[in-house]
């Protein structure tokens, strides 16, 4: 089964969050705040243009 790919309104299909953007690239000095707030996730500093847009927030969720 293929993953669906998550797009801004959804929620993640495991805990029921709503999904956030993901930033890719050097974090902004507010990154790790927005972080924290559930607002964004890091998605590390190599960007793909094949990579997804939107994840879960929730820590330890099997869907993050």
């Amino acid at each position: 089964m293929a993953s669906r790919v998550l797009a801004q309104g959804d929620v993640c299909t495991r805990c029921g969050a709503d999904v956030v953007p993901i930033v890719y690239g050097f974090p902004a000095d507010d990154a790790f705040e927005q972080v924290e707030a559930g607002k964004i996730v890091l998605g590390g500093c190599v960007m793909n243009p094949l990579a997804p847009d939107f994840a879960c927030p929730t820590k330890g969720c099997p869907g993050a």
